[in-house]
């Protein structure tokens, strides 16, 4: 039996034979399919531009046969190779001109004594300010055989030049993100805003704090539904696992767009008791009961929210009036373990509070998104302390508002979108697809690395020539550079009217 499994590039065509299992890919043999993939491989070589590739070391020994001045041969004995962490570094000797030549893969970057290949710095670097954990990367340039500086001057290259650079970056970031929000929002902050409302999720820690605070404590606290719901989600799964609960998975979707439903029917304060004892209704819904007296549990409602449709029978469906009419579920009895799963659910006073707290306006979409950027530099399964967690937050700024402002500006634009269904909704969300962000920030944040190693370099040139640690040198230099332009004489005035000032205070 043979399957056709499909063609790649118009020439690659993949035959299974099941009985077979030694198959292999089979490649057609057309001149005209493998001209267009040599078309191909030039066009993509035209567009490749970069400063650094990935060379193989057997590739760079045919290119030290022969002496590059005189043309002679290279004494093979001769050739030395030396890795420097990530650069290689060749000396030979032509046999000829008896010359002694060195061959380095990288440039030197730095002054004196801080002359490093320019790779030994900006690697460790650049992989901190991507958010590349160190330990991942020097697995995967194990397993490529790619040669990378040791971790450990990885981590002091991060510590020395890295961290410092971030945060010099950083505050030129953060203000120019202040000229730019008052630029797009001038009205705003001239008239200045009060904050009547926050929307944070259910974490009694951050409320605690913020009661404790002044300025914070008279502002109305309202919680974000999807964390209001989230842990009756948890509950639900849990309940569909359980053997005596069969029907629990048919009402899934059925309860919660009910509550999101409600939720977003009835967004003011003044209603949200109303909204609660329309939710708990649910308990007389899925038992089939759509009306009933009003008592202790329901004090303001006494039917439930849908209308009454024609035609709704259990069983098989049936056509009524020339349209297919869905069947009712199976309801669910008083006494089962599923009627009580949900009636504990619903009737708990930690979701009423809460659900009377909630907003049907506001949410923390926006601070989940920033959250969301926060973990991709500093991932909660690797610890990180305080020193650089600081500096990945601070990273995590500059990345969410590169995204925002490039989105404002026009730089980024929408490229597609794709329909997003929705976990225990109905309703179908449409996911959109932005273009990618550009990032400036991270290259500025190597080149003031290169300018911190050269800041670092001269101090450590005036502690080898034996300079004071106080500003006695920097006096010295203001004075001599007083006394090259010819200002020798006001520092004599400034002591004469101070000693004349002196005078005429005891007088």
């Amino acid at each position: 039996m043979t399957t056709y499994m499909g063609e790649c590039r118009g020439h690659l065509s993949i035959t299974v034979h099941l009985k077979d299992s030694s198959y292999r890919p089979q490649l057609s043999s057309q001149s005209s399919q493998i001209e267009e993939d040599e078309e191909e491989i030039e066009e993509e070589e035209e567009k490749t531009a970069a400063d650094f590739f990935l060379v193989a070391k057997a590739n760079l020994e045919p290119l030290f046969r022969r002496c590059q001045d005189c043309g002679g041969l290279i004494d093979p004995i001769s050739m030395e190779w030396i890795q420097i962490a990530s650069a290689l570094s060749v000396k030979f000797q032509c046999t000829e001109c008896k010359v002694h030549f060195r061959w380095d893969s990288q440039s030197k970057k730095g002054t004196g004594k801080s002359q490093v290949f320019q790779l030994n710095q900006e690697l460790p670097i650049a992989a901190f300010v991507t958010g590349t954990p160190f330990p991942r990367l020097l697995e995967c340039c194990e397993v490529l055989g790619i040669a990378t500086p040791k971790e450990r001057t990885m981590r002091n290259a991060i510590r020395f030049y890295g961290s410092p650079a971030i945060d010099r970056v950083y505050e030129e970031w953060e203000t120019d993100a202040r000229v730019t929000s008052k630029a797009f929002a001038p009205q705003l902050i001239d008239d200045g805003f009060t904050v009547r409302m926050r929307v944070t999720d259910s974490n009694s820690m951050v409320d605690k704090r913020l009661r404790e605070n002044p300025k914070l404590k008279d502002i109305e606290a309202q919680r974000d539904f999807w964390h209001v719901q989230k842990p009756l989600r948890k509950k639900w799964w849990k309940g569909m696992k359980m053997e005596s609960c069969p029907t629990l998975a048919k009402w899934y979707k059925s309860f919660f767009n009910h509550l999101y439903h409600i939720n977003s029917k009835y967004p003011k304060r003044e209603d949200r008791p109303l909204a609660l004892e329309y939710v708990r209704s649910f308990v007389k819904h899925c038992t089939g009961k759509h009306k009933w007296k009003k008592d202790e549990e329901f004090k303001l409602v006494d039917k439930c929210t849908h209308t009454v449709s024609r035609g709704l029978r259990k069983g098989p469906k049936r056509k009524i009036g020339g349209r297919n009419q869905k069947s009712l579920k199976e309801c669910i009895k008083e006494d089962s373990e599923e009627y009580k799963l949900i009636y504990d659910m619903l009737f708990d006073e930690q979701f009423a509070k809460v659900f009377l707290a909630c907003s049907a306006e506001a949410g923390t979409a926006l601070c989940e998104s920033f959250h969301s950027m926060s973990l991709l530099y500093s991932p909660k399964r690797f610890h990180c302390s305080a020193h650089y967690f600081n500096r990945k937050m601070k990273m995590s700024v500059m990345h969410h508002n590169s995204l925002v402002f490039g989105k404002i500006i026009g730089e980024r634009v929408e490229v597609g979108d794709c329909l997003l269904p929705r976990k225990g909704r109905v309703a179908i969300s449409v996911k959109r697809k932005m273009s990618k962000g550009t990032h400036p920030w991270r290259t500025e944040i190597i080149g003031q690395s290169w300018k911190l190693r050269d800041e670092y370099e001269s101090n450590r040139f005036l502690k080898r020539i034996g300079a004071p640690d106080d500003d006695i040198f920097d006096v010295l230099m203001v004075e001599y550079g007083k006394m090259l332009r010819g200002e020798e004489g006001g520092h004599d005035e400034d002591e004469e009217y101070e000693w004349d000032s002196d005078i005429s205070e005891e007088m």
